[in-house]
């Protein structure tokens, strides 16, 4: 709905206004040795994908696992990664993440499998993230920032945690709370499939396509 405010905003009347999520299939996680390969141990597996940029919020996150007993994975590529490289170091957690750079659809299905929590705390507007669809679509709890679309996915205290505040301390509270509160954990998965189930599933958005695309010939047709 973040697009439409906008639109509306800039004098585009709401009844000619229709929203269309993009689709995304409910998704399984599968058994990988990713963990075994990647040298992780049993951690807890913190997710973030997107471009390295200043503007997406990681170097909050970086700062916010600093007295956490979890492990960060940073997968994209960007002009800002030396920056968070560096910033890592000053912060001595660089043995706790893992920049993995670009990957494909596929295998990024493995990464997803192991991971406990995404954020993205980006701090720009985005119609509508991928990376809280995808991890939505497989059950797993995230924690955003109340920009952009976000909350079209992610509803606070629902399937996961949307911060107003970006920072290191509100992040770190937020991990801490879906870690350790097995029931919350679970209630946020469910959730997440539920709500992807309910209005996300490629048959649920294709029908909504088709409904609007009656309605425009209908209109058509009385004006002729």
């Amino acid at each position: 709905r973040a697009m439409e405010k906008m639109l509306i905003e800039n004098g585009i009347p709401s009844k000619k206004l229709a929203i269309i999520h993009n689709p995304i299939n409910l998704n399984k996680k599968i058994k990988t040795n990713l963990r075994k390969k990647l040298g992780l141990g049993k951690k807890k597996i913190i997710l973030f994908v997107g471009r390295l940029s200043e503007d997406k919020g990681i170097q909050y996150v970086i700062k916010a696992i600093k007295e956490l007993n979890v492990i960060l994975i940073i997968i994209g590529k960007g002009s800002f990664k030396r920056n968070l490289e560096i910033l890592a170091k000053e912060n001595n957690v660089e043995k706790k993440i893992r920049f993995i750079g670009f990957l494909d659809e596929k295998e990024l299905k493995e990464f997803y499998s192991i991971s406990s929590i995404v954020v993205l705390t980006g701090m720009v507007y985005e119609a509508l993230p991928r990376a809280l669809l995808e991890a939505a679509s497989y059950g797993i709890p995230c924690i955003t920032s109340n920009v952009g679309g976000s909350p079209d996915i992610i509803e606070n205290e629902k399937n996961g945690v949307v911060l107003d505040s970006i920072n290191e301390k509100e992040i770190a509270i937020a991990i801490n709370r879906i870690l350790n509160d097995n029931e919350v954990y679970l209630k946020y998965s469910k959730n997440n499939r539920k709500k992807i189930a309910e209005q996300f599933r490629p048959e649920i958005i294709g029908n909504k396509l088709m409904e609007e695309y009656k309605k425009s010939i209908e209109s058509k047709s009385r004006r002729s």
